[in-house]
């Protein structure tokens, strides 16, 4: 189940089908704000390493067989596998002020090593999202208030929800992760693209995608 929130409080119960999402729109980096953003691009391989050539299709064939053979052996999947937001989620959330100054905001992530944060009003709130995207919009006006750019209304997911119905919404609305309110709307938690990723990796079984 998932919630929208946004300025004027909750604005949508439901489920992920008619979930009132709007994508983000893709933005290209600026100059003006590279200061305040992780590099994220991997090191340069030397030449002996860039040279290696890729494995061969077989053995890539074979880890795909062997990870389906997985799934389809109930003797060789895991016994539990995580299937809820909860069991994925991170529970330690870094937020932002909506009334900080974007200056504020981007030293905050950069030193919390996070690209996004839930933004939260003087109530503690949840009111919007704000990414490296909405940063990079505002060029070189860095004293905006985060209010000004943030995405909102915002998704934001309840603990049993399942991963796969996350996985749907943020391809939906293009956004890199979703807070995780309580029943109160407090937060509890939120999840990232790269939590998802995680459980892939960890957990090859495909049932935890069914």
């Amino acid at each position: 189940m998932f919630h929208v929130y946004g300025v004027g409080g909750r604005l949508y119960s439901g489920g992920a089908e008619n979930l009132p999402v709007v994508p983000v729109q893709r933005i290209e980096r600026l100059a003006s704000v590279q200061q305040f953003m992780v590099d994220e691009r991997p090191p340069e391989e030397p030449e002996s390493l860039a040279a290696t050539p890729a494995p061969p299709r077989s053995t890539l064939a074979n880890d795909a067989v062997a990870a389906y053979g997985q799934a389809a052996n109930p003797t060789l999947a895991p016994k539990r596998l995580p299937r809820l937001t909860s069991q994925v989620m991170t529970t330690t959330v870094v937020t932002v002020q909506a009334d900080a100054t974007l200056a504020e905001a981007a030293a905050w992530m950069l030193r919390e090593h996070v690209g996004q944060a839930p933004v939260i009003d003087e109530r503690q709130q949840l009111v919007g999202l704000l990414t490296r995207a909405q940063l990079l919009a505002a060029g070189a006006d860095l004293e905006m208030s985060v209010r000004e750019v943030m995405v909102s209304p915002v998704p934001a997911a309840l603990p049993d929800t399942e991963v796969h119905l996350i996985a749907k919404v943020l391809l939906q609305a293009d956004l890199p992760g979703l807070p995780v309110v309580d029943a109160e709307g407090g937060l509890s938690g939120f999840i990232s693209r790269g939590d998802l990723l995680r459980v892939m990796a960890d957990e090859p079984a495909l049932e935890v995608w069914a």
